[in-house]
């Protein structure tokens, strides 16, 4: 998960990951001891958590985009304090991280438009 987060989202040309949203588990799943082939042994909570997940972000599965285009869908749709409810039953919710991981995309200035005339 290191390699992915870190080392490729988080780098400084990481708004231009492109990512693919899945049906199933994903890169980002593999090390997790309760995988199960393309499930998790937590199969039905997963999938309704990826289900409001998508529902907020109007993702579906197989749609391709930027990691720059995740965040701006996050930030026009997952307003501070809508993770109680979007990832409610979510065992890492308590921790804290998620939300002031939001908190703080939502203070961080989004990249302007490119101006066609720049080009």
């Amino acid at each position: 998960m290191t390699r992915i987060v870190v080392d490729r989202l988080r780098a400084p040309s990481g708004a231009s990951e492109l990512i693919e949203v899945t049906g199933a588990t994903d890169d980002i799943c593999t090390p997790c001891p309760h995988r199960r082939g393309q499930l998790c042994e937590s199969q039905a909570k997963i999938s309704a958590l990826d289900a409001r997940h998508a529902a907020a972000l109007r993702l579906i599965p197989g749609e391709q985009l930027t990691w720059g285009d995740a965040q701006e869908r996050i930030r026009a749709h997952v307003p501070p304090g809508a993770l109680s409810q979007i990832c409610c039953d979510c065992q890492w919710l308590a921790y804290g991280m998620c939300e002031t991981a939001l908190a703080a995309l939502h203070a961080a200035p989004s990249d302007p438009p490119e101006d066609p005339e720049d080009g």
